[in-house]
């Protein structure tokens, strides 16, 4: 085999560049995707400039500051105005409810009184005592439990009332027992 001259390798050399140039050229799948992409960012660019031509400007603001005053403006009639309140959706201010009456000088005193007399008697005895609707009416029923520190008497009906009474009244027989060193039931 005969020895390469320099020209030779050159050519050589020259020929796998070229070789290697043309595998590395695009297809024409990838000529249409780079067609598709730059198409996309400049539609993307022309949509970002209308959008920034669009944008209102301080000297727009005017217009804009008249119809929110119009719009406050519209608000305040609205939530004097409950019709329009209504179809807007905007709460109306609801009456309180009135409270009702502090419980009079006689149900305080036969609560306090009732409250006494059962200090003696057995658990059973009060609870059976504090259900009977004719001989201690709800209202005393209610300032009992008032006296006792038990809350929202008002929203509690006469079996829960009674109940807490009843314990109550137990629990405190319970604590003065063991202070004592004795417990009664």
């Amino acid at each position: 085999m005969a020895k390469k001259t320099g020209k030779e390798i050159e050519f050589k050399k020259l020929t796998d560049s070229l070789r290697e140039f043309t595998s590395s050229l695009p297809t024409e799948s990838d000529k249409e995707e780079l067609r598709r992409s730059l198409t996309a960012i400049v539609e993307f660019l022309s949509e970002v400039q209308r959008w920034a031509s669009a944008a209102p400007t301080r000297e727009g603001t005017a217009a804009m500051e008249n119809a929110m005053r119009s719009l406050d403006q519209f608000a305040e009639r609205a939530r004097s105005n409950p019709g329009i309140s209504m179809l807007l959706g905007v709460p109306q201010p609801r009456p309180s409810r009135p409270k009702t009456a502090a419980y009079t000088g006689e149900e305080t005193n036969t609560a306090q009184r009732t409250l006494a007399e059962m200090q003696a008697l057995p658990i059973d005895q009060i609870r059976t005592r504090l259900q009977d609707e004719s001989a201690i009416p709800m209202r005393v029923l209610q300032a009992m439990a008032a006296q006792l520190g038990i809350r929202s008497v008002q929203r509690l009906g006469r079996d829960v009332l009674t109940h807490q009474i009843a314990s109550k009244i137990s629990n405190f027989r319970g604590y003065q027992g063991l202070r004592a060193g004795t417990e009664t039931a």
